[in-house]
């Protein structure tokens, strides 16, 4: 279930007229208003972006560590 927050934040932005008319078209879909919507949608977008950070994360020490015990991996593997 999505976080609520109590405190908000107005702001104004701009985005493409056909992304916008799609964010309209689900708000009504779905009987909400279009912020709740494009909440959703960033709420997603942000942990979307933590998850591949982790991954990148973890991708760079196994390459770090391919470089440093190369000797040591393929001693192993023979």
């Amino acid at each position: 279930m999505p976080q609520v927050s109590t405190r908000r934040t107005r702001f104004a932005s701009q985005m493409d007229t056909d992304l916008y008319e799609c964010l309209k078209t689900i708000a009504r879909q779905e009987g909400r208003p279009i912020g709740a919507v494009l909440e959703d949608a960033t709420r997603a977008f942000i942990e979307n972006r933590k998850e591949n950070i982790a991954q990148k994360s973890v991708l760079d020490a196994l390459d770090k560590s391919m470089i440093e015990h190369d000797t040591l991996y393929k001693k192993l593997a023979k």
